[in-house]
């Protein structure tokens, strides 16, 4: 597109303004179906989008905001309502078209979004007033959006309210009983303990990480068990305790800022690998997991942090770790985000950021985990 960048970024501007007043507006909807004021609202921001976007003449931009925008006007026209389900979606499709705004607008990649059957699909339901026939288009999208099947019905679930996966295989109030399995020296349960004891002191200076520990030591046990690619558990029970270790030494009103983070701040921040790393270096025997803990914030097209590392140069741990990072963050409470992510919303982003920020291998076998436990009622 030959806009330049000053408008370019404007126009983002523009869009990331509507985008928060439309993640306040359907989730609210979620709960209010009938409040013509949250549906106007919604319609007015996605308007003012497409308008924005068909100003500058960013057609594919257009094409894809009026479809959805064609769903939003059918539900303030009352041919159909704003379902839990639909909500969630239409909030999956502003997501996707944020990612299509970074796409058009700066020429960056964004994985891969079927943004023709999406659009085509929404535009089917606008002209859709039959309720059988809302739903199958809705299962249609859910299938564009995630790999997760609905029969799983996972479209709109929420984690659990504490965020912990219940009644999980592991008894994750134990170190004993979560880690008998792994043949542990002596040393290393001494190790072990300490790092867990370190772990939950981190979740405990974040307001929005109870739990956050051993929902990510559940997830990552579970799915290297199905991955063929070998990850030393041991060292990955390490890394999931100590990963964050270093957002102990992060000023306090930086972790819980609700406001977005200036320039020196994110500096801050993003120094946390590398704190974390420096602990665990200096104890033998926890190699493989310090590396895990200072790459898991780098990202497979080399712009992540802090050495920008990409691809093969990544540990398998280290990839892991990103995207179990990833989920928790989208699926939880955080101080910059008044909204968690459903289950769908968070699989359809992490699934559009294949070899951007996340590796397909272990993607695709996160996926299954999660299935898995959709359809066990654990999660």
């Amino acid at each position: 597109m030959n806009i330049d960048a000053d408008t370019a970024n404007e126009l983002m501007s523009s869009f990331e303004d509507h985008y928060d007043v439309m993640q306040v507006s359907l989730n609210k909807l979620i709960h209010n179906a009938d409040d013509k004021d949250l549906i106007n609202i919604t319609f007015r921001s996605m308007h003012t989008i497409k308008g924005n976007a068909a100003m500058m003449q960013v057609t594919p931009l257009v094409v894809y905001a009026h479809a959805v925008e064609e769903t939003i006007s059918a539900i303030r026209a009352g041919f159909f309502s704003p379902s839990h389900k639909l909500c969630d979606l239409l909030l999956t499709a502003v997501d996707r078209l944020r990612d299509l705004h970074t796409k058009y607008l700066f020429d960056k990649d964004t994985g891969d979004i079927d943004e023709a059957a999406i659009a085509s699909t929404f535009t089917a339901m606008a002209n859709a007033r039959h309720p059988n026939d809302v739903d199958k288009y809705c299962d249609l999208l859910i299938g564009l959006f995630s790999p997760i099947k609905e029969e799983e019905e996972i479209e709109a679930v929420p984690t659990s309210s504490e965020g912990t996966p219940p009644d999980t295989p592991f008894d994750l109030r134990s170190l004993r009983k979560h880690t008998d399995y792994l043949s542990l020296s002596e040393q290393q349960a001494e190790d072990l303990l300490l790092f867990r004891i370190l772990s939950l002191q981190v979740d405990e200076q974040n307001h929005f990480w109870q739990s956050r520990t051993d929902t990510l030591l559940y997830l990552a046990l579970k799915t290297s068990e199905l991955a063929d690619k070998a990850i030393d558990k041991v060292q990955l029970v390490a890394g999931i305790y100590m990963h964050d270790s270093g957002m102990a030494f992060v000023a306090d009103d930086i972790v819980n800022k609700s406001a977005k983070l200036n320039s020196l701040e994110t500096k801050k921040l993003q120094q946390h690998p590398v704190w974390g790393y420096s602990i665990l270096k200096r104890m033998a025997g926890w190699e493989m997991a310090a590396e895990m803990i200072l790459q898991h914030h780098e990202r497979i097209d080399g712009d992540g942090y802090p050495y920008r590392k990409k691809g093969s140069e990544i540990c398998e741990g280290a990839k892991l770790l990103a995207i179990l990072d990833a989920y928790y963050a989208m699926t939880n409470l955080r101080a910059d985000r008044s909204h968690r992510r459903s289950i769908l919303r968070a699989l359809s982003e992490i699934n559009a950021c294949i070899n951007t920020q996340f590796d397909s291998y272990w993607v695709d076998i996160f996926n299954r985990v999660i299935r898995q436990e959709v359809k066990a009622g654990v999660l």
